[in-house]
């Protein structure tokens, strides 16, 4: 298993951003955002469709990668304000 952690400050409140392979018994890369030690976003994708590919492995930690910075920059873009500092969701 295959697992990216890293702690993100944005606006005076500090996250944790775990992205983790969860296998190919179960081929998902699932993204789970934390504050104060409790999970405040999950997002899941699947790779099933690469499995039998030569180079799934890569493509898994593709996603895997993509998965994570897509979720920081949606952090910085204010998307989870609403969770994080009690502001309005953005769309």
């Amino acid at each position: 298993m295959k697992v990216l952690n890293e702690e993100i400050l944005y606006k005076g409140v500090l996250v944790h951003l775990q992205t983790q392979d969860l296998g190919p018994r179960e081929p998902v890369i699932q993204a789970l955002l934390y504050k104060s030690g409790q999970v405040i976003h999950t997002r899941r994708i699947s790779y099933a469709p690469y499995l039998n590919q030569p180079n799934f492995a890569e493509k898994a930690q593709s996603l895997l990668k993509d998965l994570h910075t897509s979720i920081i920059a949606d952090i910085h873009a204010g998307k989870f304000d609403h969770l994080l500092t009690g502001g309005r969701k953005q769309e």
